[in-house]
């Protein structure tokens, strides 16, 4: 087939927003070869992908310094101040510095999901060999108006098993995209043509614009996850 019309049969998609269901379709898509597509994904959330499955952490720092002949006392270390440290902490001498870290990580979105077609709990088996998921055992809390001592703990709710991100439920819509790429690296490095899968994080998509027959998107921010560097504005599809 002559290059030309070779590449008048590829085709140029893009997916504006990136959770559970544009990371699907940048999935399902990337796995079309015939004619081969360039995928483009943008989205505009702080934290990266995820959407309604997106995952927040913070991080606490504690330093234990140990001194002779006086003793051990704690500093506590916010990355920013001094800490608390007793009025001898100078005359010291200090013999090791320990620094501890601690993150802590929620889902403000969807917390869980189960699997309730075979197909889907083929895909969920998938996730979990490559470590994108594992299966959920934990515990509700039900707490009273009052926040009294009534705290109560309860099981999940009917129909286990239930399924969670490994590293936060953005772990999901990451793992489907590193899946579509890395399937796609595959095909190529084996000779045969395959769709491109480019995801533009930090990135809102503030305008389209018809450009003959094909359209042109605007961002306002943001520089391309793959490949690194590229600015996310004014691309045409």
């Amino acid at each position: 087939m002559p290059a030309a019309a070779a590449a008048a049969r590829n085709k140029t998609v893009a997916i504006i927003g990136c959770g559970i269901a544009g990371a699907a379709a940048a999935r399902t898509l990337s796995e079309y070869d015939d004619p081969p597509m360039t995928i483009h994904v943008f989205d505009q959330g702080r934290g990266g992908v995820g959407g309604r499955a997106s995952s927040r952490s913070a991080t606490t720092r504690e330093r234990t310094r140990t001194r002779t002949p006086m003793g051990t006392s704690t500093v506590v270390d916010d990355g920013g101040g001094e800490g608390d440290h007793d009025e001898n902490d100078d005359d010291a001498n200090d013999s090791g510095d320990e620094k501890t870290t601690t993150t802590m990580m929620w889902d403000h979105g969807c917390q869980f999901f189960r699997a309730d077609t075979p197909k889907f709990r083929h895909m969920v088996e998938g996730w979990i060999e490559m470590g994108h998921v594992r299966e959920w055992n934990g515990n509700f809390a039900s707490f009273p108006p009052t926040m009294s001592s009534d705290l109560e703990f309860f099981g999940l709710p009917s129909n286990p098993p239930f399924y969670v991100g490994a590293d936060g439920m953005q772990s999901v819509v990451r793992g489907m995209l590193d899946d579509a790429a890395r399937r796609g690296r595959m095909r190529r490095s084996s000779g045969s043509s395959s769709s491109t899968l480019r995801v533009y994080e930090g990135t809102r998509v503030a305008r389209l614009e018809r450009a003959g027959e094909r359209w042109r998107l605007h961002g306002t921010s943001g520089i391309a996850a793959y490949p690194r560097g590229r600015r996310a504005t004014g691309i045409r599809i």
